[in-house]
């Protein structure tokens, strides 16, 4: 409606008798206008003219019938003559209220400005970024932008509505750039002692304790300095573009005892500066992180053992030797029960002379003992007195060919066999439990101590080929060999205990063999603790074990540095560089915060990091729902500025 503007001089005359006079009063009225004002950039004005202009000429007869009829509105016969004779009036009625009360006018306009922002902008225009630089530059370029909005808003006439634009967006953008410093500022100076008293002592008048245990039987937690900690810790999620969420589910796969540290290079940072910079989270890091390393141990025994741990090797030997002479004395009782059966086969190898000699050492060897022996355990003996003879005859120096008596042997048990079921039913049962030691010394060897990884994984293909074609009772003598190796090995130590972990991480053979002796479900335990158990020595490392110096130095880096540059002219300050260091030393915490981000992200009690997660996740909601009151700020800078441009 620019247009129009330059010709309202000129009618004014012509309807200067239409205009009453302005009402400059800190009337309901005037402060509505100026809240509309400041809503609409400026336009509040104009939109009025042009609804009175559009409607009046109808609405006004009818609401006077009732008594509510204006008498302010123009009645000239085209749309445009209403439209200038009632912005006229507009203008007239704001510009008396103003000169009266700039103060009253200004806050309306700022609060119309501000209720409008918050109202009508999307949140990503004023949401809060992870770097300082992030926030200025959009905080300044969205308070430019509704600055010359409201800045044209507040002008009259194209050239000021243009010139108007201009300041209101310079001004805007200035102000809305200088929101996030500000802000930064203001966190530091509540951060210092004085800051966090009155901090704490209006989060009581609010019923927030100032200081509450964080868990049960835990220190009492500074509530000041902990939202200090909590809003870099927010941070550094926006940064790894995590969400709480994602660190809630880290830490579950982690396990017991997994800290906030241990999921994030950023947090294992933040870590490590609390713990290098003065203050009590030096002790706090060593206390949480040795106890938690010796326990290294403790973490993988549990995972081996799984609901029901196995015996000791020594208790698991005495068992099976048991269980051997208990499965003899029962398959071998129902074999003698069952008889002997003499088929033709056994009849015609019966025949040859090296069977009658080992038949007639059998019952030779039965009277010489003492021993009764029945048909058919005499029967069962000859394969077994054949290779004795031929290794003895073998050992001696006697000419025999060792090969051709084994044939013969394994013929014998053949028929035998064939003719008797329940011997071969007996043989197999006793050989299965027999070989049972073999089996748990062969899981000893897969994961005992000291074994370098080459060995180790060479006893994986090993271990894979006894395993073939095993009985439940083979693989579980193997389990328990395994376990109890594991067991001795990580007990005996912070790093064995370690190694072990690593060569169960990186070892490909030795996860895959894993999965055959423990299962899908426990095997994908054993490995995950081995897998946490490394994050957990890495994030040891790196705070106990680091270098001091290169971390101050890093520090130093983080603040800015002072810099200079070499130019023709000589050595010049960047100036850029200090300004960079003066804000990261404002926004750098102080003690008090730097020993709570150290608690925090050095805390292995899982509902303690719940409880952090959660207030971390109540932080990001607010930064990502936007911040419209700076760049309602700036809205009204702009809209200030219009009207002293205009006047």
């Amino acid at each position: 409606m620019g247009a129009f503007d330059d010709l309202i001089p000129k009618k004014a005359s012509a309807f200067a008798d239409l205009i009453p006079k302005a009402d400059s009063r800190v009337t309901p009225d005037n402060v509505v206008r100026s809240l509309a004002q400041g809503a609409s950039f400026g336009f509040a004005d104009e939109l009025a003219a042009a609804g009175d202009a559009a409607v009046g000429p109808l609405l006004d007869p009818l609401l006077a019938k009732i008594g509510l009829g204006s008498t302010n509105t123009s009645t000239a016969p085209s749309f445009g003559e209403r439209y200038d004779q009632n912005l006229g009036r507009e203008r007239t009625q704001d510009k008396a209220f103003s000169g009266e009360h700039p103060y009253v006018d200004v806050g309306a306009k700022v609060v119309g400005g501000v209720g409008s922002s918050a109202a009508a902008l999307p949140a990503a225009l004023t949401s809060k970024a992870p770097s300082l630089l992030g926030n200025i530059l959009k905080m300044g370029g969205t308070g430019a932008g509704l600055g010359a909005v409201a800045g044209f808003g507040e002008g009259e006439g194209t050239e000021g509505r243009l010139a108007n634009a201009l300041l209101g967006g310079g001004i805007g953008g200035a102000l809305g750039a200088a929101a996030p410093v500000v802000g930064v500022a203001s966190r530091a100076a509540m951060e210092t002692g004085p800051g966090r008293a009155v901090s704490n002592a209006v989060g009581s008048m609010f019923g927030k304790a100032p200081a509450v245990p964080s868990v049960a039987g835990a220190p009492a937690v500074d509530r000041a300095a902990e939202s200090g900690a909590v809003d870099r810790l927010a941070t550094a999620l926006q940064r790894g573009k995590m969400s709480p969420q994602d660190v809630s589910s880290r830490l579950g796969r982690l396990g017991d005892e997994a800290m906030i540290a241990d999921v994030d290079p950023q947090f294992l940072s933040m870590a490590r500066g609390a713990k290098v910079m003065p203050g009590e989270t030096r002790t706090i890091a060593e206390n949480a992180l040795i106890g938690r390393d010796r326990g290294a141990g403790n973490r993988l025994v549990k995972a081996f053992e799984g609901a029901e741990p196995p015996p000791s090797t020594f208790q698991a030997l005495r068992g099976m030797d048991g269980n051997r002479a208990g499965v003899g004395i029962r398959e071998y009782g129902a074999m003698r029960a069952a008889g002997l059966n003499s088929s033709d086969d056994m009849q015609q190898l019966q025949q040859i002379p090296a069977v009658r000699d080992a038949l007639a050492k059998i019952e030779a060897e039965a009277v010489e003992t003492g021993k009764t022996l029945a048909p058919i355990d005499i029967m069962h003996r000859v394969k077994q007195k054949l290779n004795a003879t031929a290794d003895a005859a073998f050992v001696s120096g006697n000419p025999v060919n060792k090969a051709d008596v084994g044939d013969l042997a394994n013929a014998w048990e053949a028929a035998f066999w064939k003719a008797n079921p329940q011997a071969q039913a007996a043989d197999t049962a006793y050989a299965q439990a027999a070989s049972l030691p073999d089996y748990l010394q062969s899981g000893r060897n897969f994961l005992r101590k000291g074994t370098s990884e080459s060995a180790t994984e060479s006893s994986a293909p090993a271990l894979a080929d006894l395993l073939m074609g095993a009985n439940p009772q083979q693989r579980l003598a193997a389990r328990a060999g395994a376990t109890n190796a594991a067991r001795e090995t990580a007990l005996e130590g912070t790093r064995p205990a370690r190694a072990l972990a690593q060569r169960i991480d990186e070892s490909g053979p030795v996860r895959a063999k894993l999965g055959e002796l423990y299962g899908p479900d426990q095997s994908a335990r054993i490995m995950q603790q081995a897998e946490s158990e490394g994050v957990f020595a890495n994030t040891s490392n790196q705070i106990l074990r680091g270098s001091q110096t290169a971390e101050k130095a890093a520090d130093v880096i983080d603040l800015g540095g002072a810099g200079i540059r070499a130019t023709p002219d000589g050595i010049q300050p960047r100036i850029w560089e200090r300004l960079g260091e003066l804000l990261n030393k404002v926004s750098a915490p102080n003690e008090a915060v730097r020993n709570q981000m150290g608690r925090m992200t050095l805390n292995p009690n899982s509902a303690e990091n719940e409880r952090i997660l959660a207030l971390v996740a109540e932080l990001l909601k607010k930064r990502a729902g936007g911040s419209p009151i700076p760049v309602g700020l700036a809205q009204s800078g702009g809209s200030v500025a219009g009207i002293m441009g205009r006047e």
